[in-house]
């Protein structure tokens, strides 16, 4: 008795000493976003108009919603979306930089839409003219828009951009390489290709939650290699806070399960079930900064404006969830999954895509038929289900959120690079190469 119970004193001080912790790193974090936003609203108007009016200018050339290639709605770019951030950044007040950040006003002019609004408030000088709410997110990115802008126009910050996501993509795919997880690595660019990643770092909107995708995958496999597993569970706690911080509800799982698919596969966990219960807390963990953080900014924000902002917020939420796009629901759900199917690269590129589908088809069919390839003798059952319930949670992530998914299928559609990630990796536990001496002589 003496023993069972000094094991659970311990146990208890330890799950004690870990809940401090990560209640340290949290409230640490959102003191770093409230203060990032202050901080961005300090700069002088002055000191960004030169830049923005660059911006502006370039918009005005630019439609709303322009497709890099013609016809793929997956490579739609939403340029309503960068003008919204964009004019939440001009608009910040320097004198009252926390209610403004907290407040998130963009300007919209009478018999004007945001397009307008934007460009005139820009040309115009006009000082925090927000007059218009946007406060159920952190715009965290705005933030940033209005540091950059100090230095450059939306051209340059895309080419700023265009580098830092190619960088990262080098670095995560060469630690990957050079780890010996070559198979992995050539996974994860393929689950790039088919969101189209090339099309991200051009449109504000999509590039952040990539940009968290990037750098916790890089630091979740360091950690990972190096066999500091108990450094994990902060990191998905930050990334699930700064996705929050950042995005602007596109493609947010990505920043959980690309890490966490990568995790389990660099780890290479013995044991059936430890696998299953190492994801559990780990999307625990991000699930807590995630959330956390989104009610934060609700609970902050009502407490700097003096009211209770849930009106503000209940009305989106109830929207997103269940508006109506004039479809029984039935078809609304399936239809929420199905466009964003159709945004996957090559099904979304016409004749050209047409000819790659069938190159891959191909490229699959044709082990099988010749006997490289075959069903393994013992397969990790486990694994493939804990893969195959990861695989299908971007699809509930569609259900659930079913009216967003379906009217910004043109974004959403990219949480399907877990998908095809995780196909991937069921795709390795499930098969196994023969040697080409054994494939000669079964012929």
């Amino acid at each position: 008795m003496r023993v069972q119970g000094a094991w659970f004193l311990c146990f208890s001080m330890k799950c004690i000493k870990i809940s401090i912790t990560y209640l340290l790193v949290f409230c640490g974090v959102i003191c770093i976003m409230v203060g990032l936003l202050i901080a961005a609203a300090k700069i002088p108007q002055s000191a960004i108009q030169e830049k923005m009016q660059e911006t502006a200018d370039y918009y005005e050339q630019e439609p709303q919603y322009t497709s890099i290639v013609e016809g793929s709605r997956g490579t739609l770019i939403h340029n309503r979306a960068d003008e919204t951030w964009l004019s939440i950044a001009y608009c910040y007040d320097e004198l009252h930089p926390l209610e403004s950040t907290i407040w998130a006003g963009y300007y919209l002019a009478p018999h004007m839409g945001l397009h307008e609004s934007f460009l005139n408030a820009v040309r115009e000088e006009l000082h925090a003219a927000g007059n218009q709410q946007y406060l159920r997110y952190w715009h965290g990115a705005a933030g940033l828009m209005r540091l950059l802008h100090v230095f450059w126009n939306i051209r340059e910050i895309v080419v700023l951009l265009v580098v830092s996501i190619t960088i990262l993509t080098v670095i995560l795919i060469f630690m990957l390489w050079k780890h010996t997880f070559r198979i992995e690595a050539m996974c994860l660019l393929l689950s790039l290709i088919m969101v189209s990643v090339w099309t991200v770092p051009f449109c504000l909107e999509y590039v952040w939650v990539f940009l968290c995708m990037f750098i916790s995958s890089i630091l979740c496999v360091q950690i990972t290699i190096r066999g500091q597993d108990q450094k994990l569970g902060i990191v998905f706690l930050i990334t699930g806070m700064f996705t929050v911080y950042l995005d602007f509800l596109t493609a947010e799982t990505l920043t959980l399960l690309i890490p966490l698919l990568l995790v389990l596969r660099v780890s290479r966990i013995s044991g059936h079930y430890a696998a299953w219960d190492r994801s559990v807390r780990l999307c625990f963990s991000w699930g807590v900064g995630y959330l956390g953080a989104w009610a934060m900014k609700w609970v902050i924000a009502s407490i700097v404006l003096g009211e209770s902002v849930m009106p503000y917020v209940q009305g989106h939420i109830s929207e997103r969830i269940g508006g109506s796009v004039s479809l029984p629901l039935q078809e609304f759900l399936y239809q929420s999954i199905l466009r964003n199917i159709r945004c996957l690269f090559p099904f979304d590129y016409g004749i050209i895509g047409a000819i790659l589908s069938l190159l891959l088809i191909v490229l699959f069919a044709g082990p099988i038929y010749t006997g490289r390839i075959r069903i393994r003798n013992h397969v990790n059952k486990p694994m493939v289900m804990l893969y195959g319930f990861i695989a299908l949670l971007p699809y509930i992530r569609f259900l659930i959120l079913h009216n967003h998914s379906y009217i910004h299928s043109f974004f959403t559609f990219r949480a399907q690079a877990t998908s095809v990630l995780a196909f991937c990796f069921i795709w390795l536990e499930i098969t196994e190469t023969v040697p080409r001496k054994a494939v000669q002589m079964n012929a």
